[in-house]
This record gives C-alpha cells, structure tokens and sequence, in this order.
C-alpha cells in the first residue's frame, strides 16, 4: 500500500485536503473513538485512481490515511486490476473496530464489485479483499455495506445484464 502525501486546510470553515492529482470523497463515518473516517478515490501519477480512505482524530487531524489499488493476487489470470481505476462507494466501521469498504475496480474491459476489509490501523495492508464478478463483459458496482449481526457483510449494488441496470 502507499500512503497518501495530504495536509487538512480550512478556508471560510470548509475543511479539505487532498494530493496533487484529483481526489474525490464518497463516504463518511464516524468511528467508535469520536473521530471520523472518509472514503473515495484518489489519482495516482500514473492515472490511475485508488481506493483512498482516510482516518481523522476527533480535532479533525489526519491520524492515518491508505491509497490502495489492489493486491496483486486479485485476478491470477492477468492481474490486471492493479493497472486500472479502482475506488470506493461506501464505508462502515466494523464490530472489530476496522473499516468496510465497498466499490468497484476495472479489470481491462469492465467494471466489478470490490469488497475490502481493513484493520483499525489504515496504514498496513488490507486484511482480505474480493472481487464479485456479474454477467460477461457488463459493469457491475458496489454502491454500499452494512455488517450484520452475524459479522456477515450485506451489499448492495448495481448491475448491468446487457438490456437495462438491475440492483444487486
């Protein structure tokens, strides 16, 4: 994983931050400790846009933050996911005390449903990740997760079966 080169700034009470490429927020939680997590994308300088998910204290400090592309044993056909856009929707803070994510990664021709599970400390490598692959060559995506009672993960997206968007 790399880590993303950010500083907070406030300009008129807005807070933002961000890298020298684009970046782009999609969710935000607030965490056990009173702080507050955000998930989205962020280019990278090849790019290509990653997963990017920030952890703040409850001063609105950055206290770890992860741009993550990929494992490379995602695809063992062609590992192509580590060279293409990938990025998150959704985020929730699990019953352990680390971070869901759901969103989507391209694997060359389409889009695909990605799960990843984060450790509280956002810094190390995900605990695991999966890939939910729908109908051919359509595009399917992660628009957002919940953790069940059971500790099981509910998600709910959408899918292209070739004729019209279906919710998956």
């Amino acid at each position: 994983p790399s880590t993303a080169n950010s500083d907070v700034q406030t300009d008129n009470f807005l807070n933002y931050w961000g890298g020298e490429y684009n970046d782009v927020g999609h969710a935000v939680v607030q965490t056990a400790d009173g702080g507050y997590a955000v998930v989205g994308s962020q280019f990278n300088a090849t790019n290509n846009e990653d997963l990017y998910i920030v952890k703040f204290d409850t001063e609105l400090n950055i206290s770890s933050e992860n741009a993550y592309g990929g494992s490379a044993n995602t695809d063992s056909t062609t590992n192509a996911y580590l060279t293409y856009n990938s990025l998150a929707n959704d985020l929730q803070q699990t019953a352990d005390g680390g971070y869901i994510t759901v969103g989507s990664i391209f694997n060359g021709t389409d889009y695909d449903v990605w799960v990843i599970k984060f450790t509280s400390n956002l810094t190390a490598a995900p605990t695991w990740e999966t890939i939910i692959s729908g109908i051919a060559s359509y595009d399917d995506f992660g628009n957002s997760i919940q953790q069940m009672q059971s500790g099981k993960y509910l998600v709910c997206g959408t899918s292209y079966d070739g004729t019209d968007n279906e919710i998956r």
